[in-house]
């Protein structure tokens, strides 16, 4: 058993064991363009590892990849490492820690993130020192039920009595009515001009981000793009530029229901108000484009509050998800032990690519 580089021509070898333990990868050209298209690995090709596999008699029984993100705080920049499309054959499962220890070891870089962690990664991401962040009720999602009847027939097919009744008196929920205009909002398909330096607007912000400046967000939302499953608002108050809220259309074949995340919430004012005019809007959105419901991963605590004001319901998620293995000593307060210093979703990790 050998561990070396991975190389962009190893793709249809990792499709294969991808694919062969019933995990998902990104077509081709997405796949590359995780790194291609990446800001900071254009300019530090020669540095950057695009991932570690595991090689068995000249074939492929391992894999893991490494795609750099750039997050700030306090007017910082910090270097991440993210793990995506960590997979072993099932007969060598012996390697699995050997890949880890590549990821998770690697030099230079400040934090190693995953925040798409089944059970089984959780527990090999903590023997390596890798915590779950401490942010606020991140385990649980949050949904907003739009076609109510058709989500009730789903639940009546998939869920057990016990389950059912509990599902019922979430769908009986009914949202608090919002009367006040206070913003205005724009939709458009693809990052425009206002989002050119846009981290220069927010670094007074005391929580720690990933950046959010057009050449990243272009980046981190090009298959979505070039899809049109991407949906941008941005959101004016008195006709001034305040923030921004990305939502990525998708479908719950589980489920045979067509739905909206909410992957990304960036204002320069989080006052409650803003915050309930907003996500009211949203859910205005939803129905006017005829989605069966909203979900929403992550966010701090003042706007999981906001979400649930305005009729967001919880669903307990098996795990956690969201480890990071912190390497620089400045971050650790901010990560571990402030419940409301991190704001992260599932566009600070390699979740906002399975969508």
């Amino acid at each position: 058993m050998e561990i070396k580089k991975v190389l962009f021509q190893d793709y249809q070898e990792i499709l294969i064991l991808t694919k062969k333990n019933n995990l998902d990868i990104l077509d081709e050209e997405d796949w590359k363009n995780l790194w291609i298209k990446n800001p900071f690995f254009n300019e530090n090709k020669e540095k950057w590892t695009v991932g570690w596999k595991a090689v068995y008699k000249n074939k492929i029984v391992g894999v893991t990849l490494n795609i750099p993100f750039i997050f700030l705080y306090e007017k910082k920049t910090y270097l991440a490492a993210v793990c995506n499309n960590y997979v072993v054959d099932k007969k060598h499962r012996n390697c699995s820690l050997l890949l880890r220890h590549h990821f998770l070891t690697q030099e230079e870089v400040d934090l190693c993130i995953t925040n798409s962690a089944n059970e089984a990664s959780e527990q090999i991401m903590e023997a390596f020192k890798a915590k779950k962040i401490i942010q606020y009720d991140y385990q649980n999602r949050l949904i907003y039920l739009i076609n109510k009847n058709k989500i009730f027939f789903q639940i009546l097919k998939k869920f057990n009595f016990i389950k059912l009744i509990k599902n019922i008196s979430n769908l009986l929920k009914f949202k608090k009515k919002i009367s006040k205009k206070i913003c205005s909002f724009n939709l458009i398909e693809s990052f425009d001009e206002d989002f050119k330096n846009f981290d220069n607007k927010i670094l007074n912000n005391e929580k720690i981000y990933s950046s959010k400046n057009f050449n990243w967000l272009s980046w981190k939302y090009l298959k979505y793009i070039r899809n049109k499953n991407l949906i941008i608002v941005k959101i004016f108050k008195e006709n001034k530029f305040i923030g921004f809220i990305v939502l990525i259309k998708s479908f719950e074949k589980k489920y045979n229901l067509s739905k909206l995340s909410i992957v990304e919430v960036t204002l320069l004012d989080e006052d409650t108000d803003i915050l309930e005019s907003v996500f009211d809007y949203c859910i205005k959105l939803g129905k006017s484009k005829k989605f069966d419901l909203i979900d929403v991963i992550g966010f701090n605590k003042k706007k999981r509050q906001a979400f649930e004001k305005v009729g967001f319901i919880k669903k307990k998620s098996k795990n956690f998800n969201f480890l990071i293995k912190n390497n620089n000593k400045y971050l650790e307060k901010i990560l571990f032990n402030n419940t409301y210093g991190s704001d992260f979703s599932l566009t600070d990790g390699d979740g906002i690519f399975y969508l």
